[in-house]
C-alpha cells in the first residue's frame, strides 16, 4: 500500500442496515459461501501436497519443508498486511485478490504437473506453496478485519461460530473425499480442484456490496477513546484510539510508521498486549498434543491408525459443539460471561491435556478429544471476537494481523519443543502431555491473575 497522506477520519465500510441486524444477510452469506468452497479446495491441496511429497521424496524433511512454506509468509509479513487491510475500503479488495491470485497459481501449478518436466515439481509445489502462503499472509488479517463490518456488533460471536463450524464441516468432508481423490485422480486434478474453487471464492467476494454511508459506529469499539501522544518522525501525534466514531488525526507518515502506530495502539490499550501474549502461548502449548497424537494412539491406546483418525474426528466434532456454544446468545449480551467462560474453557483445556496422556481407555480418550475440541472451539471463537470487538476499526487490520502472527510465530517452537522433549524422554508421551497442560495451567493463572486483563476481557 502506498504511503498515507494527511486525511480526515474515513467512515468504515458496512452492511446495508435492513441485512446487517441478521447474522445470515446476504454479504456474511457471500462471504461463508466463498470460504466454504476455497476451504473445500484448500484442503484438497494440502492433501495432495503433503502425499505426493511423501510419495515422491519419501524425505519427511521436505514434507516439514512443504508445510513450512506456507507459514513462513505469515510469520513474517503479518503487521505489514494487517497495515495493508486498515486502508479504506482494503479489506474486501484484497479478500477477493488473494483468492483470485490462489486460484491462478494453483491452475498454473496444475499445468505444470501436468506439462512440466517431473524434475522441476518438487520446486514447483514448494514455490507455489511459499506464494499462496503469501496470499494467506494478507487474507487472513483482511478478511477477519472484514467480519464485524458486514454483521452488527452483537452478531460477532455468532458469525465468527458460523465460520468455524462451517469450517470444519468442510474439512471433515474433504479429509474424507481428498486422499480417495487423489488415489483415483492423482495430483494434478486436486490442484486443478483447488484452483477453481478459489477463482469462485474470489468471483463470490466481488460480489459483497459493503455500504460506505453506514454509520461508522457500528463498527468500531463502543467505549469512549482516550487521547494517546505519540510521536511519528519528531512530531506529535495526538490520536484517540477508541470511540464511538474514530477522531483520528493522522500524521503524514509511510508504511512503516503506519506498522509502528499499529503496535503503539495495542500497547496503549490495558490488558490487550498481555491477553494476546498468554493466548499465542497457550496455543504454543497445546502444540505437541496435536504432533505426538499419533504415538499417543498406538502406545497408550494400543490401537492403530484407524483410532488415529477417530481422534481427529472427535477434535473436529468437539470444534463445531463449541462454534455453536460459542455463539450462544448469553455470551453475545454479557462481557462478564464471556470472560467467566473463556478462563474456564482454557483452564478446562490445559487440565484436560494434562489428563490425556494418563488415559488408556479407547472410548475415554475419544470423549476427552471430543471436549477438547469443544473447548478449542469456544476459545478460537472467544479470542477472535475479543479482539475484533475491543479494537477500533481503523486499527483492526493491524492487530489482528499482529495476533495471526504471534500466533503462528510460536507454533513451531511449540512443536519443536514437543518433539524434542518427546525424544529426551523416550517418548514418554503421558509425561510430555502432562508439563505441557501444567504449563498451560499456570499461563491461565497468569491470564487471570491481570486485573487489567480481566478488566478487558469483561468490557469487550
Amino acid at each position: 500500500m502506498s504511503t498515507l497522506a494527511l486525511r480526515s477520519p474515513a467512515v468504515p465500510q458496512f452492511a446495508p442496515a435492513e441485512s446487517a441486524g441478521r447474522l445470515l444477510n446476504r454479504n456474511f452469506l457471500l462471504l461463508s459461501q466463498a470460504q466454504l468452497v476455497s476451504q473445500f479446495g484448500n484442503q484438497a491441496f494440502t492433501i495432495a501436497m503433503m502425499a505426493w511429497t511423501i510419495e515422491t521424496t519419501h524425505s519427511a524433511t521436505m514434507s516439514g519443508l512443504m508445510v513450512l512454506a506456507g507459514v513462513i509468509p505469515i510469520i513474517v509479513l503479518g503487521p505489514l498486511t494487517g497495515t495493508l487491510a486498515d486502508r479504506p475500503g482494503a479489506r474486501l479488495r484484497i479478500v477477493a485478490t488473494c483468492d483470485l491470485a490462489s486460484g491462478a497459481l494453483l491452475l498454473l501449478l496444475a499445468a505444470g504437473f501436468v506439462a512440466g518436466p517431473a524434475a522441476w515439481r518438487p520446486a514447483m509445489l514448494f514455490g507455489i506453496a511459499l506464494l499462496v502462503g503469501v496470499c494467506n499472509a494478507f487474507f487472513e488479517p483482511a478478511v477477519n478485519a472484514l467480519v464485524p463490518d458486514l454483521v452488527t456488533r452483537d452478531r460477532i460471536e455468532g458469525a465468527n461460530a458460523f465460520r468455524q463450524s462451517s469450517r470444519q464441516i468442510t474439512i471433515l468432508a474433504a479429509q474424507g473425499l481428498g486422499g480417495i481423490l487423489y488415489a483415483v485422480v492423482g495430483p494434478a486434478i486436486l490442484f486443478l480442484i483447488d484452483g477453481v474453487s478459489f477463482l469462485f471464492a474470489g468471483a463470490t467476494e466481488s460480489l459483497i456490496q459493503p455500504d460506505r454511508s453506514a454509520e461508522a459506529s457500528e463498527g468500531v469499539a463502543s467505549r469512549v477513546g482516550r487521547p494517546f501522544q505519540g510521536r511519528q518522525r519528531g512530531r506529535a501525534c495526538p490520536e484517540v484510539y477508541r470511540g464511538e466514531r474514530p477522531a483520528l488525526q493522522r500524521c503524514p507518515h509511510g508504511l512503516s510508521g503506519r506498522v509502528i502506530e499499529g503496535f503503539r495502539y495495542v500497547a496503549a490499550q490495558p490488558g490487550m498486549i498481555g491477553f494476546l501474549i498468554t493466548t499465542s502461548i497457550f496455543n504454543a502449548l497445546i502444540m505437541p498434543v496435536a504432533i505426538l497424537l499419533p504415538v499417543y494412539a498406538a502406545a497408550n491406546l494400543k490401537a492403530d491408525m484407524r483410532w488415529y483418525g477417530f481422534l481427529l474426528a472427535a477434535i473436529s466434532a468437539g470444534a463445531i459443539a463449541g462454534g455453536v456454544l460459542a455463539g450462544g446468545r448469553r455470551l453475545r449480551e454479557s462481557g462478564s460471561s464471556r470472560r467467566v467462560v473463556l478462563i474456564g474453557a482454557f483452564a478446562g483445556l490445559a487440565f484436560a491435556l494434562a489428563i490425556l496422556g494418563q488415559v488408556r481407555s479407547r472410548e475415554l480418550a475419544l470423549a476427552i478429544m471430543f471436549v477438547t475440541g469443544a473447548l478449542s472451539g469456544l476459545i478460537n471463537v472467544l479470542v477472535l471476537s475479543i479482539v475484533q470487538r475491543q479494537t477500533a476499526a481503523e486499527f483492526r487490520g493491524r492487530v489482528l494481523g499482529l495476533h495471526t502472527m504471534m500466533t503462528r510465530v510460536l507454533v513451531p517452537v511449540g512443536l519443536v519443543g514437543g518433539g524434542a522433549l518427546a525424544d529426551l524422554t523416550g517418548r514418554n508421551v503421558p509425561l510430555v502431555y502432562g508439563v505441557c497442560g501444567a504449563l498451560a495451567l499456570v499461563n491461565v493463572i497468569l491470564l487471570a491473575a491481570r486485573r487489567t486483563t480481566r478488566t478487558f476481557l469483561a468490557s469487550a
